[in-house]
């Protein structure tokens, strides 16, 4: 029952956008910042700060919501991609250790209690700074892949969508008159 009215509700926003008269710049761009906060943690703030974004920028809001309501489901998967993303780009743009620093790393210290800590710590912080340029690329990239795939798929094939969903409409409403 309640995913027959998340379907028929999610078509009649995606009805809706189609028969927008906005620009193609408008949607994309509506759509492009409702997804750009799922990116971040935003602490339960993300829709909000999707819809500020939105009005600050003049994008679509309908398809803002759309993105960001995708966006919401996808949260886990984006937050992965984040990680693996900034962990290959700094294992890409990082320096081998000078040889000194290498042979003064691998000599052992002294007796120290805290060496085990010291590493949890360095390791968080490593994963920590793999998720803020993983999250500040990955943003970058798929928004601008965004705007750019959508705005070409929404000034090719909007009239054609609008038209099988008028005429779906019509085959239904007389189906519905024939009975």
């Amino acid at each position: 029952m309640r995913l027959r009215r998340w379907k028929r509700n999610l078509a009649y926003h995606g009805i809706r956008l189609l028969r927008q008269r906005q620009g193609s710049h408008r949607i994309s761009l509506g759509a492009v910042l409702g997804l750009l906060p799922c990116w971040y943690p935003t602490f339960g703030i993300g829709l909000a700060l999707s819809l500020g974004l939105i009005r600050l920028f003049r994008g679509n809001a309908v398809s803002g919501m759309l993105a960001a309501s995708v966006g919401t489901f996808l949260w886990p998967i984006l937050f992965y991609a984040n990680y693996l993303t900034g962990q290959l780009s700094r294992e890409l743009f990082a320096r081998p250790a000078e040889p000194e620093l290498a042979e003064l790393l691998s000599e052992p210290a002294a007796d120290i209690s805290y060496e085990e800590t010291a590493d949890s710590l360095g390791a968080l912080s490593g994963i920590g700074v793999d998720f803020l340029i993983g999250s500040v690329l990955n943003s970058i990239v798929v928004s601008a892949a965004m705007y750019g795939v959508l705005r070409i798929l929404w000034t090719r094939y909007r009239l054609s969508l609008l038209k099988h969903v008028r005429a779906r409409a019509a085959g239904a409403i007389a189906v519905m008159a024939g009975s």
